[in-house]
């Protein structure tokens, strides 16, 4: 099986929220996530939702963790079980959280799914996402 090779770091790290400032209609169910080409660091909303993209392309990414993470406390991005980046609960803890893969940064393979997951310091999953690559 193919690896998919992330190239680039991620633009916003421990951007964190509390699901309760943020719109109902910006946050995916609790333990998903939803991917876009952009989103507000404030509501969360995301454009240019999309289940795919181009390998190469930036990918925004907000999840609807299943539990509040403590501030300050690590959060895991993994991709396809590897560790990507590690981000930051916000002030106040964090339930929501949103990263930007860079211009570059996707370079998953072409036609393959791949799996984002966001998981606490203990390795539990808070919440995970699908994503399909395409030329």
């Amino acid at each position: 099986m193919k690896r998919l090779a992330i190239l680039a770091a991620f633009v916003l790290a421990g951007c964190g929220g509390s699901s309760g400032g943020v719109p109902a209609a910006n946050l995916p169910p609790v333990g998903q996530e939803l991917f876009g080409t952009s989103f507000n660091t404030t509501t969360f909303a995301l454009t240019g939702t999309a289940s795919s993209f181009p390998a190469g392309s930036s990918v925004a990414v907000v999840a609807h963790l299943s539990s509040k993470v403590p501030e300050g406390q690590a959060i895991a991005i993994m991709v396809d079980g590897y560790t990507y980046n590690t981000g930051k609960a916000g002030a106040g803890g964090s339930d929501v959280f949103g990263i930007v893969i860079t211009p570059g940064g996707f370079a998953g393979t072409p036609g393959l799914a791949h799996t984002v997951t966001f998981a606490d310091v203990g390795g539990n999953v808070l919440a995970t996402g699908t994503l399909t690559a395409t030329p």
